[in-house]
């Protein structure tokens, strides 16, 4: 005690002689003074307080910190905030020079201080700032913790006090209060504040700022750009050798990249499933090929140095040739990807497993497609302006054949639009030839009672293959050839594309677009150039036993039709009541049907397809427009019924078939005026359906060329 007056007794370190010691180094001395007083050794007053230091939860010196008044409007938890001499209190700091106090101080408001810790402020609008400002906890240094409805901190990253522009350019989650900003956009003048520790908690430092922030206050970036342009390579003397890609990344950011980077390129051949079990894929189809990018520069760096190897782009040709799966066409699918481990003993699954870069323009970066563009058209005549003609027979090629007529195919190598994957170009027309050949399957067409088209089972499809390049065989003409050896004419031929083998093209081969599922406008039927082929029944009344009466008195006063015009010697053929009806030779199988015949005018020929005998008749009558005339409206309007013979002139009859149910459908040919010498009097060749009943059915040739929609006609 103060007035308390002791001697020290001889214990401890540096103890007198006197009152017996205590092994434990206490001591009690009697004071003169009648208070009791307890000494202890320094060595033990050490011990003593640095056991209650540890014990202490120290949560008095985590941080410098105060109370202090804020002279500014609406303060935040996490402003950062500099002392303001001229208004006696903690202002808004912000890095930027203050010009209007150049000649004193034009710095004073990048010397932030302190962090806003805890304030409470209702902020409005027009709000005055109280004459004696906002109370409030700022911390100077050391551990700072703010409430649990601010801004989340990105752990581990430092902030920095904003400039203008950063408050314009930055999101607002890279904020906490009006001007501590995320890293990412640092500032020209760099004041780092704090680092954050947790989602609110941080630790306050005072560094001194700086200037040369590394993205002036742009946000810092490791941004990538692709694009893939589909190229023709040639040689050196110009001439080509295939086409490919050239595939381009640019950094596009403020930094430089931070790992190696990884260009993963998926190739499909577009050929189908591929047996490569060795090569690195995905799937059945997808080639993957790898290649390191290393690093790429920001492009002010890559800029400014003199080196080869400090570039901020690269750009990789991928081309036939490129390894031995490429051809050159197909389709890629390009991805950016980041190695973050070492690069020494990288496996597939390791590159193929690497995290993708998430490009700037990734919404435009698509798959891009080079292949080769076919046009597929056909004709009656072969071009002899060009020697690219291939004749066919079964799935062999012939040499020994001569053109006359016939169905001819022509394929043709033509511009592919493709666009410029990651750019806002147009697409690049590039003429794409084929890197192999495919096959191609030629069938013939018949009709069915409903007017649909299948395949004929009695003709031997066609078969072969073809290629073409964009040098001297960019088309090529197809001519098929029946197993007779001739051209084909008179048969609908369908052509398509198909494997080499003679199977279906899968649907992920580039050509599968041509197949018989998708190929339109590639039906050709070719008429002979005389009305009934070989392969068809010919019939002619004249040729057969047959009654042949004069009908001349029947025009002496309105005439022969216009089509026939033979007044003076017009005759009607009509089968006998004995006569043997017309039975076809060239049928080879089942019974043939037998037809008859009435009041068949001179001259005329009905051909028809070989047929087998039906249960029921079918009786079918073909008129001259003259047995009933009707107005082009009327034919518009016109329909068909039942028992109709009594509305047509019988003289103008050219011929009445008594054929077969089994022929209904089938497209059969009548010849007018076959030989006719009468001047004026055109050979003419009517193609339409059979469509006869029992009862007999009753045309004009307008009205077959008005309700029949496989009608045809021709002059011979």
């Amino acid at each position: 005690m103060s007035n308390s007056a002791f001697n020290m007794s001889k214990c401890g370190s540096r103890g007198g002689t006197g009152s017996s010691c205590s092994s434990s180094g206490w001591a009690e001395i009697k004071s003169t003074g009648g208070d009791d007083i307890t000494v202890v050794s320094s060595d033990k007053l050490r011990q003593a307080l640095r056991e209650i230091y540890l014990a202490d939860k120290q949560d008095h010196i985590n941080q410098v910190a105060d109370i202090v008044k804020l002279v500014y409007d609406c303060p935040k938890e996490g402003d950062a905030v500099f002392y303001n001499s001229r208004k006696s209190g903690y202002d808004l700091a912000s890095a930027e020079i203050d010009n209007s106090n150049y000649f004193k101080d034009p710095e004073h408001l990048i010397e932030s201080l302190a962090i806003v810790e805890k304030v409470s402020v209702s902020c409005q609008d027009g709000q005055d700032v109280p004459s004696d400002g906002y109370t409030a906890k700022v911390v100077f240094f050391g551990k700072i913790t703010f409430s649990e409805d601010t801004t989340d901190l990105d752990p581990g990253m430092v902030y920095y006090l904003a400039d203008s522009y950063a408050k314009i350019n930055a999101e607002s989650g890279k904020f906490i209060g009006s001007n501590a900003v995320h890293s990412m956009y640092e500032p020209t003048i760099s004041k780092p504040l704090f680092v954050a520790t947790g989602p609110h908690t941080a630790i306050v430092t005072n560094y001194r700022p700086l200037t040369g922030s590394p993205t002036g206050g742009r946000e810092i970036s490791e941004e990538y750009r692709m694009r893939i342009d589909p190229t023709i390579y040639n040689d050196s003397n110009g001439d080509f050798l295939s086409t490919g890609w050239k595939i381009r990344i640019d950094n596009t950011g403020t930094v430089t990249s931070r790992n190696h980077l990884l260009l993963q390129i998926e190739y499909n051949k577009l050929e189908g499933p591929q047996e490569d079990s060795n090569i690195e894929m995905i799937g059945t189809e997808t080639y993957v090929h790898h290649i390191d990018i290393g690093v790429l520069h920001n492009e002010a760096e890559a800029n400014i140095r003199d080196d080869d190897e400090v570039v901020s782009f690269k750009e990789i040709d991928f081309k036939k040739g490129t390894t031995p799966y490429v051809t050159g066409i197909g389709e890629i699918k390009v991805r950016l990807k980041v190695i973050t481990q070492s690069t020494a003993n990288l496996n597939f699954n390791d590159k193929l497993n690497a995290p993708e870069v998430l490009l700037a323009n990734a919404d435009d970066i698509t798959t891009s497609r080079i292949v080769p563009k076919l046009s597929w058209t056909n004709d009656c005549k072969d071009d002899l302006s060009n020697d690219n003609d291939i004749f066919v027979k079964g799935n062999q090629k012939q040499s020994n054949v001569t053109y006359d007529e016939g169905a001819v195919f022509i394929v043709s190598l033509v511009g592919s639009s493709i666009p410029i994957v990651g750019s806002t170009e147009p697409p690049k027309t590039i003429i794409v030839p084929m890197q192999g050949e495919i096959g191609f399957k030629i069938e013939a067409l018949e009709s069915n009672l409903q007017g649909e088209e299948n395949v004929d089972p009695l003709f031997e499809p066609i078969t072969n293959s073809f290629s073409l390049d964009n040098d001297d065989k960019q088309m090529i003409e197809i001519i098929p050839v029946s197993s007779e050896g001739s051209t084909i004419v008179e048969k609908t031929l369908r052509i398509s594309a198909i494997n080499t083998d003679g199977t279906e093209l899968p649907k992920t081969h580039w050509a599968y677009e041509y197949s018989i599922e998708n190929l339109t406008g590639n039906k050709r039927f070719c008429p002979s150039s005389t009305c009934c082929v070989d392969s068809l029944e010919s019939f002619n009344p004249m040729d057969v036993t047959s009654n042949s009466k004069n009908i001349s008195d029947l025009f002496t006063s309105d005439g022969d039709s216009l089509l026939i015009n033979n007044p003076s010697n017009a005759k009607f053929y009509t089968k006998g009541m004995f006569d043997v009806a017309y039975t076809g030779i060239k049928n080879n199988s089942g019974n043939p049907m037998a037809i008859t015949w009435k009041n068949c005018r001179e001259n005329t020929v009905f051909c028809y397809p070989p047929t087998n005998e039906g249960l029921s008749p079918a009786f079918m009558t073909i008129y001259a427009d003259e047995a009933r005339p009707l107005t082009p409206s009327q034919l518009l309007e016109h329909t068909k019924e039942e028992y109709e013979a009594k509305l047509y002139d019988p003289r103008y009859t050219i011929m009445e078939i008594g054929a077969h149910e089994t022929l209904n459908g089938k497209l059969v040919r009548l010849t007018v005026n076959a030989g006719s010498t009468v001047s004026g009097a055109n050979e003419t060749c009517y193609f339409f359906k059979y469509n006869g009943s029992e009862h007999g059915t009753h045309f004009t040739i307008s009205e077959l060329r008005q309700l029949d929609n496989n009608f045809t006609e021709r002059f011979i």
